[in-house]
């Protein structure tokens, strides 16, 4: 029997995260897994109480289904999925990762747990690109899905991935797949999306799947976090990758 760890980086995400708590909630007892999951909250010192929040929610949920992992700052997306995986439950089987802003909607992860269970796949993710009807960007300028689309094409075009959506962070993984993945994988901030898919299927040929979704940026509250020095990243990594993996 299948136990889900959801892994939530979060930074400023007070009044996000009781609706993503909420929405999880509804989305596993759709998939028929109410009492077989678990929500890990990575929270990097968020000056507006976003721990606080999380603990309220301990209150009411229990311990046991809102984990609460603290840090003392912004340390990389790529080290908090690392020490979020430290604290998932030991009957773990499957760890979703996935923002906590609602920019990726929980109604996609019944999909993707019956994808997951039909395909036997290691790893199934979140496509913006392919995938069939259902998928696509809503609240973006026509730059930002530009850029979005540039940096998806290049990847394609340089690293022959296996995925439609190298860019995108909405997936779900067996756990052995994830531990084996986050082992070797270096980069520390968007880039580890990338690096993640590029070493599953070029250097562990694992099997993935795929569930077209509908990306909505920041659908309550806050502001978007991805900023120039992102791009200049983006970049940077995706040339280490083309000559190292």
């Amino acid at each position: 029997m299948c136990f889900y760890s959801v892994i939530l980086p979060t930074y400023n995400e007070r009044e996000n995260l009781p609706y993503v708590v909420a929405l999880l909630d509804w989305a596993f007892e759709q998939a028929g897994a109410r009492e077989r999951y678990e929500v890990v909250v990575v929270d990097d010192g968020s000056p507006d109480g976003t721990a606080a929040v999380a603990r309220r929610l301990q209150s009411f949920l229990g311990a046991e289904r809102v984990v609460l992992a603290e840090r003392p700052g912004k340390l990389g997306l790529g080290t908090a999925y690392r020490h979020g995986l430290e604290r998932v439950s030991g009957a773990c089987t499957h760890v979703v990762l996935m923002d906590a802003d609602l920019s990726h909607h929980p109604l996609a992860l019944p999909r993707m747990i019956a994808c997951a269970e039909a395909t036997a796949a290691d790893i199934v993710t979140g496509t913006r690109y392919g995938g069939g009807d259902g998928a696509g960007v809503c609240g973006w300028n026509w730059r930002r899905k530009a850029v979005s689309s540039v940096a998806n094409a290049l990847a394609q075009t340089l690293l022959a991935p296996g995925a439609s959506d190298l860019t995108g962070s909405f997936r779900l993984y067996r756990r052995p797949a994830l531990q084996q993945l986050l082992a070797v994988t270096h980069s520390r901030g968007y880039v580890f999306q990338m690096e993640v898919m590029v070493r599953a299927t070029r250097q562990f040929g694992f099997r993935v799947a795929e569930v077209p979704i509908v990306f909505v940026d920041r659908m309550f509250y806050g502001e978007s976090k991805l900023g120039r020095q992102d791009i200049v990243e983006y970049l940077l990594g995706l040339w280490r990758l083309f000559w190292t993996v």
